[in-house]
């Protein structure tokens, strides 16, 4: 078969939904399974470790827990989404996050502890499983086994005691830092974080807000143990007295002394039983922000905001959150346990280096992506042969170099970044509060800012005071734009002066139809200049992209302050976009990325917004995150800075996946055959197989591309002349071949591509095989079968085929004389049927007679190609009576079909057993004649008792005719039977035989009615 592509146009528009995704920079193989020094930790957070010496941690990396074993092997531990862990005594582990505390155990098994999903603070006095806990900040564990964690975003600090009851033991609820001196419970906590339980049981409690720790007493009495809730370095001396600079982590050594992690200036401190603070490791004197000390002693290292603290026997555990690592103390002395750093691979291969929160990409007239690889302190290059290196910055935080060789430059957090026209690199050193250039000649210069902070910024632009530079653009004049993006304003650099274009200073939004430069943004991140010349502004705090015209009036062109999820088609102006890092601008449109919509998506020229790159989730970062395939499948954790090169590729980092991936425009280049060539079958029937074709693209298979299918020649059908690529490129038809035999050719054609061509034959039919009968019994079921025949009855013919498998039919009330193409003939004359598959026919018997008759079954009846089986032999006599049962057993013993006069199952499944004095309705064929006549196939409209004598035996005892209601024609119901029977009040309990004698003849055995007193 050959396969049309119908016509595909190559506009930007189409390329909007078709891009495939790969990583050209960046990898983060977790290591897991492998040595823990080895390994990659993202932000690691709370640690804790056991008395077996496992320490385990969480991980923004995985969203779960990690281990590192006694061995020195780090692996997953638990998928629990856990922000806080403690290990028990029993080696069992407490994890906290959103709404809920659970323990797992060693064997990775979850058992919810507290927590019913709210999160508010409540249930107080009940069981901590019915009670809402909000977020679980801090965990602690008391000696008589009483658990306690802090709520920080409601403030308290709960216990949950051994018997499993909740209860608050400090805080109102309302954020402060009041109350010592007083009840605890009556005291105001502000943001409860890390929690310590000291040898008398004494609770810790560090207020992440104010930086004090609170300490509550065995009589619920609360004070201030540590620290004064100013903000400053930690002091020697008594701990009261004493600034610090954040509350991140708490710990009880063997000697009863509490080390306190302090995150925001990067030291340990040790606070000893009578309150007396002094240094235990890191400076206190400046901020410590790096990474020293390995193999030295603790007091002379250097963290990067450090967290959590945990003690086993003699180590201590720190999360080194900036430097990805957990640290080890032991003896004094400081190493690393896990992690290492995330910088690598200059001079081999991007997707094999490893980068740390790259945030803005650019692309140079050789086509090389330049990236900012931000914690790393470092500009890169990557070449279109995928090799990576550095171009500016020695990877040391801080500022120097200028008027020199920019990679032995200090440069610090590098932002966006962007290439004029004259191939000279502009980057924003965001840590520095500057604009910097990298000229042709390699040589680094600041262009704006002086490296104070502020927003003192009109004047010579190297003059003046900036905040964080998190978006540039150039005009067609050579204007350089800024994003102040902690100021809230818009700034101009022309003529080496600088100038605000948009914003007051405060955050906002506002001013849409006005000036900009009286209007309010709020969080500006991403610039692009338009193909009018407008400056557009990706407006961060209010999810919106706003554009400032060439004459400087401010308009919204895209996003919202209205939450919700991204609806291709839909308006642009529809929902918040969040923050937008970057764009792009083509004939198209706009393309922007946005890392709180977890999307790359197009702003089309008529206001309609499309996805072309994310799912709005965020995948595991050792994951495939969709590399390969199309852009919209892919998991994205956080789009940041985009640019694109002349053929129209889109290059984007992905900030928190520590990638830099590629949008290739996925143009249909080939068409293929995937499955349903050289198939043959019968003339008139489908071929098992559809036919299956591929669109591929330049970079991965094309979703959304229009097929044609055609017959070429032969004689067959097609079961659609178009579809659609899905997302693995793949469209298909099924096919069914017509009444001709021979050679039959399908097309499949794609425009502008090489058509394909499916070569499929059509044989002759087979000579139908005629039906066989196997047996002809009563339709009863009973085991053994009846084979005598009632007039009027319902009788059963196996064997087959009798049609095709799979087929089956079941008449209506009115029996019909064919019914599938299938009917039976009883002496001759065509009878009613009831039911038809491939290896039964359920029928009527006529009105006849007793005696031998010949029956035959026809398939395809009246139709050309009728065929009929071998005549079979069946007696019919006067009465032949046999009960339907609910269920049909090998030994023959059987409950009958019955039912209570509310229409209730007695003794079937959900049934109930009949009562005595009770009347029950059974279900039977085979009675025989009518007192009113009956046609063939039609029911009785109402009751018909039988002509011959009925009685019924019920047990041992034959039942009174007085309680033998009625029995005859079922009501509404061709060629069935019934007996309405009231059971004698004195039927015993069981399942009582019972049998219904028609003119002298027996119903079969082994029939039963359960019957049980009340």
């Amino acid at each position: 078969m050959r396969l049309a592509l119908l016509s595909i146009s190559i506009s930007c528009a189409a390329l909007a939904q078709n891009y495939a995704i790969q990583t050209v920079a960046g990898s983060f193989p977790l290591g897991n399974g492998g040595p823990a020094a080895q390994a990659l930790l993202q932000t690691p957070g709370s640690v804790t470790a056991d008395r077996a010496g496992t320490v385990f941690l969480t991980d923004s990396a995985t969203t779960g827990i990690r281990a590192v074993l006694p061995s020195g092997v780090i692996q997953s531990f638990s998928d629990f989404p856990a922000a806080t862990v403690f290990a028990e005594a029993d080696g069992n582990l407490l994890a906290g996050s959103f709404f809920v505390l659970v323990r797992i155990s060693r064997e990775g098994r979850v058992t919810p502890v507290a927590g019913n999903g709210e999160l508010r603070s409540t249930g107080d006095g009940g069981p901590a499983l019915q009670a809402g806990l909000g977020f679980v900040a801090g965990i602690a564990k008391g000696a008589d086994g009483s658990i306690y964690f802090s709520g920080d975003l409601n403030h308290v600090v709960r216990r949950i005691a051994p018997d499993g009851r909740i209860s608050t033991v400090a805080g109102t609820g309302t954020v402060g830092s009041t109350g010592d001196n007083g009840p605890a419970s009556q005291a105001r906590l502000d943001i409860p974080g890390p929690l310590a339980v000291d040898a008398s049981g004494n609770l810790y409690i560090g207020e992440r807000n104010s930086g004090k720790i609170r300490k509550v007493d065995g009589n619920g009495q609360i004070t201030t143990f540590a620290f004064n809730g100013f903000l400053g370095f930690p002091t020697p001396g008594p701990a009261t007295s004493s600034p610090n600079g954040g509350m991140d982590g708490l710990a009880f050594d063997s000697q009863g002394d509490l080390l306190v992690v302090d995150g925001l200036v990067g030291v340990i401190v040790r606070i000893s039983p009578a309150g007396q603070l002094t240094p235990f490791a890191g400076s206190l004197t400046t901020l410590n922000s790096g990474l020293a000390g390995d193999g030295g002693p603790a007091a002379g290292a250097i963290f990067n905001s450090p967290a959590g603290i945990a003690i086993s026997g003699n180590s201590m555990y720190v999360a080194d959150r900036g430097n990805h690592r957990i640290r080890k103390i032991e003896g004094g002395n400081i190493s690393t346990l896990a992690g290492r750093s995330h910088f690598g691979g200059d001079g081999g291969q991007g997707s094999a280096a490893v980068l740390d929160s790259p945030r803005f990409t650019a692309i140079d007239q050789q086509g090389n992506a330049i990236v900012s690889d931000t914690n790393n302190h470092r500009l890169r290059r990557v070449t279109p042969q995928g090799v990576i290196s550095t171009i500016a910055g020695t990877g040391d935080r801080g500022f120097a170099g200028d008027g020199g060789a920019a990679t032995a430059a200090r440069i610090s957090a590098p932002g966006p970044v962007i290439v004029d026209p004259a191939g000279n690199i502009v980057f924003a050193d965001t840590g520095n509060f500057r604009v910097r250039r990298i000229g042709t000649d390699g040589v680094i210069r600041t262009i704006a800012g002086n490296g104070t902070r502020g927003d003192r910024a009109d004047g010579p632009a190297t003059s003046a005071q900036i905040g964080s530079i998190t978006g540039l653009a150039l005009d067609s004049a050579g204007a350089l734009y800024l994003s102040d993006f902690s100021f809230h304003r818009i700034r101009k650099v022309a003529d080496n002066n600088i100038s605000n274009i948009a914003g007051t200073g405060t955050a906002g939004f506002s001013g849409d139809g006005g000036l900009a430069t009286v209007a309010q943004v709020s969080a500006p991140r991403g610039l692009a200049i338009d193909r009018d010349g407008g400056v557009l502004i990706g407006d961060g705090g209010n999810g919106r992209i706003r554009k400032i015209s060439t004459g400087g009036a401010i308009s919204t062109v895209a996003g919202s302050s209205t939450v919700a999820p991204i609806v291709d088609g839909s308006p642009a102006t529809a929902v918040s976009l969040g923050q937008v890092w970057g764009m792009v601008v083509d004939a198209a449109g706009i393309v922007a990325s946005g890392s709180t919509i977890r999307r790359v998506v197009r702003i089309s020229t008529d206001g309609r917004l499309t996805t072309i790159a994310g799912n709005g989730r965020f995948d595991p970062i050792d994951g495939p995150m969709g590399d390969g395939g199309p852009g919209t499948g892919a998991g994205l954790w956080a789009p940041g800075g985009i640019s694109a090169n002349r053929d129209g590729e889109l290059f984007f980092a992905d900030i928190d996946a520590a990638r830099v991936r590629r949008l290739t425009p996925n143009v249909a280049t080939s068409l293929e055959i995937v499955s349903g060539n050289e198939q043959s079958g019968p003339v008139g029937q489908a071929l098992d197989a559809p036919l299956v074709v591929r669109v591929n693209g330049r970079a991965a298979p094309v979703a959304g591309v229009t097929v044609a299918f055609a017959v070429a020649s032969g004689n067959a059908r097609l079961g659609a002349a178009t579809t659609v690529t899905d997302t693995a490129g793949r469209a298909g038809v099924p096919v069914t071949f017509g009444a001709t035999p021979g050679p039959v050719r399908v097309t499949a054609t794609v425009t502008g591509l090489p058509a394909v061509t499916f070569n499929l034959t059509a044989t002759a039919a087979a000579p139908p095989t005629p039906p066989a009968i196997a047996r002809i019994v009563s339709a009863g079921g009973s085991n053994p079968p009846v084979t005598t025949l009632a007039p009027l009855g319902l009788a059963n013919a196996t064997g087959g085929p009798f049609v095709n498998p799979g087929v089956n039919s079941t008449a209506p009330d009115q029996l019909p004389l064919i019914l599938a193409n299938t009917c039976v003939q009883f002496a001759n004359e065509r009878t009613a049927v009831a039911f038809v598959d491939s290896g039964n026919v359920t029928f009527q018997v006529p009105q006849i007679p007793p005696g031998s008759y010949k029956v035959r079954v026809l398939s395809n009846c009246g139709q050309p190609g009728e065929i009929a089986s071998a005549e079979s032999d069946v007696t019919v006599a006067e009465s032949s009576p046999e009960f339907f049962y609910w269920s049909r057993n090998a030994d023959g013993k059987n409950p009958v079909a019955a039912a209570d006069e509310n229409g209730s199952p007695i003794g079937g499944p959900g049934g109930v057993p009949a009562k005595p004095d009770s009347i029950v309705f059974i279900a039977a064929t085979g009675f025989g004649a009518k007192a009113t006549p009956l046609a063939l196939g039609l029911p009785s409209d109402g009751p018909n008792a039988a002509v011959l004598p009925v009685t019924v035996k019920l047990g041992d005892t034959e039942v009174p005719a007085e309680n033998v209601v009625y029995a005859g024609a079922l009501p509404g119901g061709a060629g069935r039977d019934l007996v309405a029977l009231e059971i004698p009040v004195d039927a015993p309990d069981g399942d009582l035989a019972i049998v219904v004698t028609v003119g002298g003849v027996a119903s079969p055995a082994g029939a039963f009615l359960p019957v049980k007193r009340e």
